[in-house]
């Protein structure tokens, strides 16, 4: 994402949003599920299904909120859009913002603007101390705890040659 090279962040974006393909015939099962129970229960979407148990009871009042949202975010997002824009075309002969550009141009604009470096911020954050931050915070804010997975059980998961922490969670005694 954050690579000078406007092929090399498309190569980037592209491997990240395709990996796990193997994920593609599991996710239409689950929609074709889904497509079975909603007409076993009489909806007309699973959507319908799924905001009958919400405070917004209809799909009609989520749609409503997201058009609330779209109209009083608009403006904003058009503008840091065309200010995205603007720096691609200080830096490139190219004209048209494209998806992977979207961070590399983020992270240039705060750099100018604000004299932000991320790679000097992420020198103050190691991932250790990130990692078991964020750990913490969800340890107590849901009184559950996670366990570092080890041994044979770890291969269920990663190969040995993986550089990788796999963690089971805890709600007392109970494996979630």
């Amino acid at each position: 994402d954050l690579a000078d090279n406007p092929k090399t962040r498309k190569i980037a974006k592209t491997l990240f949003d395709t990996q796990a393909p193997e994920n593609g015939p599991i996710l239409r099962q689950i929609v074709n599920k889904r497509a079975e129970l909603v007409e076993l229960v009489g909806y007309q979407t699973y959507a319908d299904y799924d905001v009958e148990e919400m405070m917004t009871k209809t799909t009609d009042v989520v749609e409503a909120f997201l058009g609330v949202l779209d109209c009083a975010t608009a403006e904003r997002y058009d503008a840091e859009v065309e200010m995205l824009t603007q720096q691609l075309r200080r830096g490139t002969r190219r004209r048209v913002l494209r998806s992977y550009d979207i961070r590399y141009y983020t992270e240039k604009m705060k750099e100018s603007r604000y004299g932000l470096d991320p790679k000097a911020v992420m020198e103050h954050f190691q991932y250790e101390t990130v990692r078991d931050g964020v750990l913490d915070v969800y340890s107590d804010l849901f009184g559950i705890e996670f366990r570092l997975v080890t041994g044979d059980a770890l291969e269920l998961w990663a190969p040995k040659s993986s550089k990788i922490d796999v963690y089971d969670v805890y709600d007392g005694t109970e494996k979630l």
